[in-house]
């Protein structure tokens, strides 16, 4: 029973990863809390759903802009350096938005503006924390490692927007922010009792440089297939954008259905982070990636076909539990065949493709949608993400096969 378990070793074995783990773990609360008060204040300002969506998608900008110049900062400077001054970046720009909130006449600029540059300086912690966990736990808790962040993310997705919606209900959109701005404050004081983290080869300036990390990418099918697969199931089978229509006309539901809806794939999502202890055993990582993916796709369309709302929540949460599944071995297949002085590049796009595929989905499937409907919006994302992956199986051979054995034979130093 104990191989199935969530492997909690990296937290009892390393200091670094612990401190690490424990502050983003804050800023990932304070992240959540944010994103639904920026939310609900922007549409109390205009009473427009598009300009929700605005916000959102404006922060694409900042987090391209450091998965193209960010990573390369991370493979050649202090990288607890750079988690420090992301944290008092995120906080000091927190404030600005806490100020604005603050006033009688909200402005809506800053709202558009101060999320979006918090969102870049968030990656920029998160491409820095991803780059050192090779480096704090050993190759041997690489994956259970990437389990204890996949579950440390999960619990802030569920809980943040749950605690937000309390605190929002109860005194108003400022508290939110006043909980999101100490947490910031709250992870900077816990980074600065880490160690050093210095980067591998930065006295080599040729390897911090943008292209040769988009060239490891080109040169290794195990790489490509990371970031190609993790966009064929974002951007094609997550119908995010289509659940409300779903729980109204499909399922004959309402507010209540939609929240049910939300939390079946963070449900599944928590079971699979509890359970990932098994996933350490698995050798070959692509084709494990691959068969999630597969059953992701199947998962979705099922949900697009059934008109029971048990039925759709049942698929719902076996759609989240595959993807957490995914994400774990992806992150432990890009700690494992990435370059090592070049983790911070790739982490950092690793980082926009996770964040950005959604944002895309959102769009596909609205447009899906408005041509073909809701079910056939749905069930064509469905099959084309079981396509797409057999497709990427076939064509990214070195993807399929890689085999990690060896590399777990390693132990930390």
């Amino acid at each position: 029973m104990k191989r199935y378990l969530i492997d909690i070793r990296p937290l009892g074995e390393s200091s670094q990863f612990r401190k690490m783990f424990a502050s983003q773990l804050i800023s990932n609360l304070g992240d959540q809390l944010s994103a639904v008060g920026v939310a609900y204040e922007v549409y109390h300002i205009t009473g427009s759903s598009f300009q929700v969506g605005a916000v959102s998608v404006a922060q694409l900008i900042p987090l391209a802009l450091v998965s193209i110049f960010g990573g390369g900062l991370v493979d050649h400077l202090d990288r607890r350096k750079l988690m420090l001054g992301g944290y008092l970046l995120s906080g000091l720009l927190s404030i600005g938005t806490l100020l604005d909130i603050a006033q009688t006449k909200v402005l809506l600029w800053p709202l558009y503006l101060f999320p979006a540059l918090i969102a870049g300086a968030s990656a920029l912690v998160r491409a820095s924390q991803n780059a050192t966990v090779t480096g704090v736990v050993g190759d041997h808790l690489i994956t259970a490692a990437a389990a204890l962040r996949q579950l440390m993310f999960q619990i802030g997705a569920i809980t943040g927007p749950a605690i937000a919606g309390i605190i929002i209900a109860k005194g108003g959109v400022l508290g939110a922010f006043i909980i999101d701005t100490i947490s910031f404050f709250g992870g900077l004081l816990i980074t600065l009792s880490l160690n050093p983290l210095p980067p591998i080869n930065s006295s080599n300036s040729r390897r911090t440089r943008v292209k040769d990390g988009y060239r490891a990418v080109k040169e290794s099918h195990a790489l490509m297939g990371i970031y190609l697969i993790d966009l064929i199931a974002m951007v094609f089978g997550l119908p995010r954008a289509l659940f409300p229509a779903l729980a109204v006309h499909q399922f004959h539901g309402g507010p209540a259905l939609l929240g049910y809806m939300y939390a079946a794939l963070g449900g599944g999502s928590i079971v699979a982070a509890l359970s990932s202890g098994w996933l350490a055993s698995i050798k070959r990582l692509g084709l494990a990636i691959e068969i999630n993916v597969v059953i992701w796709g199947v998962a979705i369309t099922l949900f697009g076909v059934t008109h029971q709302s048990t039925v759709a929540l049942l698929m719902l949460g076996l759609a989240g539990y595959s993807d957490v599944n995914s994400a774990i071995l992806r992150n432990s297949l890009l700690q494992y065949s990435a370059p090592k002085e070049t983790l911070g590049r790739l982490n950092a796009v690793q980082i926009l493709v996770v964040t950005g595929g959604p944002r895309l989905g959102d769009l596909e499937s609205g447009v899906a949608g408005s041509l073909g409907g809701t079910t056939f919006a749905v069930v064509s994302g469905g099959v084309a993400c079981i396509a797409l992956t057999v497709a990427l199986a076939l064509g990214l051979g070195g993807f399929t096969r890689y085999n990690v054995t060896k590399r777990r034979g390693d132990r930390p130093s």
